[in-house]
């Protein structure tokens, strides 16, 4: 019993916690990239007051470009979601409704989502059922 209930914290941590250090560490890495490479028709945010809530951003990674959305910013992070859709050429109009979830919420420091060079493509409505994870993490930070 003490094995299985080690197993299932093991499995719980696992969960919550890869998830959000491989984000981080594709946050904190620049990408070999230069800066004036893959910068397409979208503007390029390079200052955290310029984020925007709802705003689908495309980041140049890994010979593809890779798709969030931020769900909240405040004082400390970016909150993010994920997609797990890669694309040869950057996209120029996208829903998130036809993306698929990687990651359903991370938190980020403001500058290390800076750090990819993320490219606003259009800002969208924060769906209540996006931020399930959002309020999950912030019980989680009141314990």
């Amino acid at each position: 019993m003490i094995i299985n209930l080690m197993n299932m914290k093991t499995t719980h941590f696992l969960k919550l916690v890869l998830p959000v250090a491989i984000l981080v560490l594709l946050g904190a890495c620049n990408s070999k990239v230069n800066s004036n490479e893959a910068l397409g028709s979208q503007t390029v945010t390079k200052d955290a007051d310029e984020i925007k809530v709802g705003g689908l951003y495309t980041f140049y990674y890994d010979s593809s470009y890779m798709v969030s959305k931020v769900l909240v910013s405040d004082d400390y992070a970016v909150h993010i979601r994920t997609y797990s859709n890669k694309f040869i050429t950057e996209p120029t109009d996208l829903s998130s409704d036809t993306l698929h979830i990687m990651i359903g919420h991370a938190p980020m420091d403001p500058q290390g989502f800076l750090a990819d060079h993320p490219k606003l493509i259009k800002v969208e409505k924060v769906n209540e059922s996006e931020l399930e994870g959002y309020r999950m993490y912030l019980d989680a930070m009141k314990k």
